[in-house]
């Protein structure tokens, strides 16, 4: 949403998020991805480094989901896809 320039829905959506992480699961990822459509890039970064330590499965989507383009060429970006070992697959 926020990358089609709805950013009050992207925000809603994280609060939405937020409320039901109060009563089930929630990974991390989801909202990794609603920070990356905001741009926010140092919260992105926080919550896939919590959806690592999470253990969460839908990290494998790092390699190939384009949404994460704009990503790619930090270094944090780098880091974590070596600490999931990604960085090599296809090498």
């Amino acid at each position: 949403m926020a990358s089609l320039g709805r950013t009050v829905e992207a925000r809603e959506a994280l609060h939405a998020l937020s409320e039901l992480a109060r009563e089930r699961y929630v990974p991390p990822y989801a909202f990794a991805l609603v920070h990356a459509g905001l741009g926010d890039r140092d919260a992105v970064f926080d919550w896939l480094n919590r959806a690592f330590e999470a253990r969460d499965v839908n990290l494998i989507f790092l390699t190939g989901d384009p949404k994460w383009e704009p990503f790619r060429t930090d270094e944090r970006f780098t880091a974590l896809l070596e600490r999931c070992h990604f960085a090599k697959v296809g090498s």
